[in-house]
């Protein structure tokens, strides 16, 4: 009896070591398959700056206060914040603004072929206003690639396409262990003043007219422009009638009566117009008429008795 007790004991205690087991192990499974559930890396980058003229710990910052002819560093940190994740191809590119200004904007670009893209930017507030230019040779790379606690890369010099197209580093699995550190420096270059142009004046213009008189402006193009204003040909019609031919020249017929009027006055104008004026001229007309009818008749009644 006391014996089939004991193994009841046993037996129950077998089995709630059993259960608590299968317990603990689902949920280690549980949790390790949450963790897993994204496998998607997830890409984050920071970039700040620093004035070496200062100090080189004077503080790291994204807006920086620095002046034209110092030389200012970078670094820029590259995480995979994904745990059991590896992000392929990772690619990293700074922009080098051109031209002269006082706020001068650096940007950072990180893509992959299987995550996010991410970038950032610093903002160097230069005086007086100056140039950017990378300093060659000045890359460097810091990076624990397998997590195992040693720097493979420890201030590694990189080539220089850092600024010109970017640099490939390679994969990187997701977590603190494998950030990717890089460094680079830059000098700032005093713009020079630009000249201001000095404006040519335009040429001047000389016009001349038909009375070879000259206007002269303030440009130096010489143009000639003759003016020539004739008056147009007046052509005189003469009419035609069917069977009479037009007086080659008109006849003269002295003063007119207006004219006459405006000259002597109403009071004289009769015997002024019967000396000189029209009136005259047609009483002689008709006078010539006369003596000429007489000789037709005269002639053709000596012709009739003949």
């Amino acid at each position: 009896m006391n014996q089939l007790k004991i193994l009841s004991r046993i037996w129950k205690s077998c089995l709630a070591v059993l259960t608590a087991f299968v317990l603990t192990f689902s949920g280690l499974f549980l949790n390790l398959t949450a963790a897993t559930a994204s496998e998607t890396p997830n890409m984050t980058v920071k970039m700040v700056a620093n004035d070496d003229n200062d100090s080189p710990d004077a503080g790291w910052q994204h807006n920086l206060n620095t002046q034209g002819g110092h030389r200012v560093s970078f670094t820029v940190e590259i995480h995979n914040t994904v745990f059991g994740t590896e992000a392929q191809d990772v690619n990293v590119t700074v922009g080098m603004p051109s031209g002269v200004s006082n706020s001068l904007n650096i940007p950072v670009t990180v893509t992959t072929s299987n995550a996010n893209t991410v970038s950032d930017s610093v903002t160097l507030n230069v005086n007086p206003a100056s140039e950017i230019k990378f300093v060659h040779d000045s890359t460097r790379l810091y990076w624990d690639r397998d997590g195992d606690g040693e720097r493979e890369f420890n201030n590694t010099p990189l080539i220089d396409g850092i600024a010109d197209g970017g640099i490939t580093l390679g994969s990187q699995k997701g977590c603190n262990d494998y950030i990717i550190q890089l460094t680079f420096a830059a000098e700032l270059v005093e713009g020079q003043p630009q000249p201001t142009p000095t404006p040519t004046p335009a040429p001047a213009v000389n016009i001349t007219n038909e009375n070879n008189n000259t206007n002269t402006n303030n440009n130096n193009v010489n143009v000639s422009v003759n003016n020539t204003n004739s008056a147009p040909a007046t052509q005189v019609v003469q009419p035609t009638v069917a069977g009479a031919k037009a007086p080659a020249k008109t006849p003269e017929t002295g003063p007119g009566v207006l004219g006459m009027a405006s000259m002597f006055g109403a009071a004289p104008f009769g015997v002024m117009l019967s000396r000189y004026g029209r009136g005259r001229l047609i009483g002689r007309r008709e006078e010539e008429l006369g003596e000429i009818a007489s000789e037709l008749v005269s002639k053709r009644s000596n012709k009739a008795s003949a």
